[in-house]
């Protein structure tokens, strides 16, 4: 059984989006497994990064992941979403989620916007912060390649 639960380290709640620069907490992420496994359930995280340079468009980086069972079977409403980690060597953007959209049953869908302003093309990794119950679980998504509209 492998499960990745969050130690008792400090409080990493959000009122809103902060951007800082923390190697160690960047580490401590990226340390985060690609699946987790919970009771006979196995998650990953999908995700889609971009800036959008449409006119009159707010230009920063702009976030949608998706949390999936490995075997498409329905995501449990115990289920929820609670923030976003975008990893740029030890540049993080942390933050709470604009929208969280559950109207698939086969995954929990969040959104974020008006993120950094980082060069498009270069790789970030993602980590999203769940909870099942009382327990707080983290899944990471690496080298994700920040895309652009237009």
């Amino acid at each position: 059984l492998l499960v990745s639960v969050l130690s008792c380290k400090k409080d990493l709640s959000l009122e809103e989006s902060t951007i800082i620069s923390n190697p160690t907490l960047a580490a401590e992420l990226r340390n985060n497994k690609e699946k987790v496994v919970i009771g006979n359930r196995t998650y990953f995280l999908e995700a889609y990064i971009y800036r959008n340079f449409m006119p009159g468009a707010e230009s920063g980086l702009i976030c949608s992941i998706k949390l999936k069972d490995i075997n498409n079977s329905p995501i449990p409403s115990a289920i929820t979403l609670n923030h976003l980690y975008v990893i740029n060597d030890v540049n993080i953007w942390k933050t709470n989620y604009d929208e969280i959209r559950t109207d698939n049953k086969l995954y929990i869908e969040g959104v974020v916007r008006q993120g950094p302003k980082w060069e498009t093309k270069s790789s970030v990794d993602i980590v999203g912060e769940f909870k099942m119950g009382s327990e707080k679980y983290q899944i990471l998504t690496k080298a994700q390649k920040i895309g652009e509209v237009y």
